[in-house]
Formats: structure tokens, C-alpha cells, sequence
């Protein structure tokens, strides 16, 4: 593997090992550990990445049924895109503006590549818009960065749901699950996931799904929490290589546009003989060590590749926008309720 990441169209690269998240391209200036970047052609072959995923019968060719016209302008999402009607209760528009997205940029690291877009206030999140994929603010603070990790990427694509369809507990389990398996070179993988878990729709929550412990199974990432609040209305569009892909020789891509489908057989568990085995690997290691808090420190987000493509390493303590952020959400959402918007 090189180190030479000069590439003019960056490329991506997916290893089935269980334990790392390779992804190549862009510059040095975009990776964390520049000697764990890679850069490989696109794929000339197709290569299945699971095969208990094909064998359980849950995944399939995505057929985009929510896809809006082509006629429609994809490259103005504050303009043009159609509701789905998916989202019900209190679900409002985006706070954020366009002037928001480079706050955003910074405060994050995001590179250059991904294009980052608001919506205008009336429009809510399961818009669908095409070519663009919506993301929450919010978890961007929990840890999340650009790409997806694999192992959600999985998970997307087994359920056939959008990234803003997971409930921000979802994305901590996954990240955190991500960190961990790549820490202690772990074979973890969306079938030993869905031994321990399955998506559920929240109750009061319609089109949002979260990650539930099965019966009898241990929580493998700990100090979770349940207050997570006011980050409904924190969110914007994406596109560009790190969202859409292609991913190495992953068949599948996760959908963009919001699926307000029931789940079939969402409890079912995808054929697994090592799942045992691989789950008693991973809560062998103490469970101080699998805190969600601990793995998304600093020592634990340097080495990893999740944030290979962070134009910077994020500090413990926040960066001055944070602040300036989050007082702008807060107060304009407390504007907002007074107004009884």
C-alpha cells in the first residue's frame, strides 16, 4: 500500500477483515494518520461483502420508490426537492443557514470535497432531494465523521433506511463499536451486530429507528444515554465522493432519500456461527474501556480510521466556534417556542 495520496480523482477501498476501515483518496491534509491512507483503482470486479447478509434475505438491490423527478434542480436544495410526509409530531425545520455551513466546516473538519447545503425552515429532513443525503449536526458532535463507517454503512443498507433515520443513541453504538473493533483488531461485523441488536421504530417517532439490545444480550458499549435534545432542527444536505461512494467492492449503497416503509422482519438475525464467539471477545475487554465517552477521547480518535479524512483532529476541549454554535441553536430555538413555532 502507498502513502502517495496525490491523486486527481480519489478513489475508496472497503477490506472485509472485520477490524479496519480503509478508505483512501483525497489529500494529506484531509487524513488524521497519513500512513494508513491508501489509494487503489475502482473496482473492475464486484465482490459480495457478506455473505450472511445475502443468505438472511434482508438485502437486496435498493429500488429508489421515493426518487423525485429528474427534472428537478439537484443542485439547489434550499429551492426545489418534494416532502414525504414521513416525519409526524415535533419534527421542525433546520436553525442552520447556508452562512452556518462553513461554522460547521471548521468546527468539524469536513473536508473541501463534501458539499454541504441548508434548507429553507419550512422544510424538514425526509425531503427528499435528489442527489443529496441529510445529516444532523448533532452527530457530528457525537463523534461521527465523513464517510460513513462500514459498519453503519451495513447497517444502512440491511434495513434499506437513510442515515438520518438512525436516532443519535444508533449512531453512538456504531461509531463507538467502530473505534473499538479497530482498537483491539476485533472481527466485528454487521452480522455480529444483529446478534446483539435490532433496528425499531421509535414509538413517538415515526420514520426514526433505534438500535435495541435483544433479550439476554449484553450492552457492548456502555454509558449511554437517553437526554439527547434539541438537535432535530440541526440539520443539512450533503454530496460528493465521501457520501455517495463507491466504497471498494461493496455491492450495495445506502439510500438518500428517507424510506417510510415498515420493516420487515427487523428482529430476524442474519445466519452468524462465530457471532457468539466474536460477541464474548468483545465484552471480555472491561466495560470502562467500551464507554462510548472513553472511546470517542482523543487517544482513542487519533489512531482510528474513522477520521481520516477530519482536516483536523478535534481537541477535548471544544473549538471556539463550538460555542458560538450552539449558543446561536439555542437561542433561536428558544425564540421559536416562545413564538409557539
Amino acid at each position: 500500500m502507498s502513502n502517495d495520496s496525490t491523486t486527481s480523482e480519489p478513489s475508496f477501498t472497503w477490506t472485509n477483515s472485520g477490524s479496519r476501515d480503509e478508505v483512501g483518496g483525497g489529500t494529506k491534509a484531509d487524513s488524521l494518520d497519513v500512513d494508513r491512507q491508501i489509494t487503489i483503482a475502482r473496482p473492475t470486479e464486484i465482490v459480495i461483502d457478506s455473505s450472511s447478509m445475502l443468505e438472511s434475505g434482508a438485502v437486496h438491490t435498493i429500488v429508489q420508490r421515493n426518487e423525485s423527478p429528474e427534472y428537478i434542480d439537484v443542485d439547489e436544495p434550499s429551492c426545489f426537492g418534494r416532502p414525504l410526509g414521513i416525519l409526524a409530531g415535533d419534527n421542525p425545520g433546520s436553525v442552520l443557514t447556508e452562512a452556518d455551513m462553513e461554522s460547521i466546516r471548521t468546527l468539524y473538519g469536513i473536508p473541501d470535497s463534501v458539499v454541504l447545503r441548508a434548507l429553507k425552515e419550512h422544510k424538514r429532513a425526509d425531503w427528499d432531494i435528489p442527489g443529496w443525503t441529510c445529516f444532523y449536526e448533532y452527530n457530528l458532535r457525537l463523534g461521527f465523521r465523513f464517510p460513513v463507517p462500514s459498519l453503519a454503512r451495513h447497517l444502512l443498507v440491511y434495513y434499506d433506511i437513510a442515515p438520518g433515520q438512525l436516532m443519535p443513541n444508533s449512531w453512538r453504538i456504531l461509531i463507538s463499536l467502530s473505534v473499538l473493533r479497530e482498537k483491539y483488531n476485533l472481527p466485528f461485523e454487521i452480522d455480529s451486530l444483529l446478534h446483539n441488536y435490532y433496528l425499531k421504530e421509535h414509538v413517538h417517532e415515526k420514520g426514526r429507528y433505534s438500535l435495541i439490545l435483544r433479550s439476554n444480550a449484553k450492552q457492548i458499549i456502555t454509558d449511554l444515554t437517553t437526554n439527547d435534545r434539541m438537535w432535530k432542527d440541526t440539520f443539512f444536505f450533503t454530496k460528493g465522493l465521501l457520501i455517495d461512494g463507491p466504497f471498494g467492492n461493496e455491492m450495495y449503497a445506502y439510500r438518500r432519500v428517507w424510506n417510510g416503509y415498515e420493516l420487515i422482519n427487523a428482529e430476524s438475525k442474519p445466519k452468524c456461527d462465530d457471532a457468539v464467539s466474536r460477541t464474548q471477545r468483545v465484552l471480555a475487554i472491561p466495560a470502562e474501556k467500551r464507554s462510548w465517552k472513553v472511546l470517542m477521547a482523543e487517544g482513542n480518535r487519533r489512531p482510528s480510521t474513522i477520521w481520516i479524512h477530519s482536516t483536523w483532529n478535534v481537541p477535548q476541549t471544544p473549538h471556539p466556534l463550538m460555542k458560538d454554535l450552539v449558543s446561536f441553536v439555542m437561542i433561536r430555538r428558544g425564540i421559536e417556542i416562545l413564538c409557539g413555532m
